[in-house]
């Protein structure tokens, strides 16, 4: 995040998406660039069951496990 971005880390809801990853190990890690403006976004983990996405989009945290809109997918193909 820029300059200006906060994260603010705390104790996870039940129903965060990251709380069921709790105690998987972190089986692979590849960068996420977007295409359009070449520049790293973020990263997708690869866990023990499952994976998921931690991406800085216009200085707003996404963690995401599902399909990002598809224009932003073919961008960052």
């Amino acid at each position: 995040m820029d300059e200006y971005g906060q994260v603010t880390v705390g104790p996870a809801a039940e129903n965060f998406l990251m709380s069921r990853f709790i105690g998987q190990s972190i089986r692979a890690v590849h960068r996420i660039i977007d295409h359009r403006i070449e520049t790293e976004i973020g990263h997708r983990l690869g866990l023990d069951h499952g994976e998921v996405r931690i991406l800085n989009l216009g200085d707003e945290l996404v963690i995401t496990d599902t399909a990002l809109p598809d224009a932003l997918e073919a961008a960052l193909r």
